[in-house]
């Protein structure tokens, strides 16, 4: 009789953290946020080197699925840019592109956000910046849930 106690207390417990176990690794998308940096050009003032400019490009979603992207440059003056944002599949393939048409005037702040919302394939974005139609600058991340 004790032992049967026993067991059944067992398997009680046993089932109890089955079910904890279960409910901690159940799938669930957390809020994402991806941001990385990328340099061109630099100049020189006797032995200290600075970058001519930098871009960033940020990726927020959740999961597999993106709601924005955003790609911005700082440099002291950025003329006839455009950024151009890409998603590839596993297997680097394209699966949508986000161009944007050149902008034809001064900035030391070209600045450019998508609102995406839409679920992307396991795979990677790129985003890049092109000044005077020739390119300066990438950064990409990593999509996966």
């Amino acid at each position: 009789m004790k032992q049967r106690i026993v067991r059944t207390r067992a398997r009680a417990l046993f089932t109890i953290l089955a079910v904890a176990a279960l409910g901690l690794l159940q799938s669930s998308s957390a809020w994402a946020y991806a941001e990385g940096y990328d340099t061109w050009g630099s100049f020189c003032v006797k032995d200290v080197c600075l970058p001519g400019g930098e871009f960033g490009y940020v990726v927020r979603g959740s999961g597999n699925n993106v709601t924005t992207i955003e790609g911005f440059g700082v440099a002291p003056r950025v003329c006839n840019w455009h950024m151009d944002f890409a998603f590839y599949d596993g297997n680097n393939r394209r699966v949508a592109n986000y161009t944007q048409a050149t902008v034809y005037n001064c900035t030391s702040r070209p600045t450019r956000r998508v609102n995406v919302n839409r679920r992307m394939p396991n795979g990677r974005t790129c985003g890049r910046l092109y000044i005077n139609n020739v390119h300066k600058a990438t950064v990409c991340h990593a999509i996966n849930p």
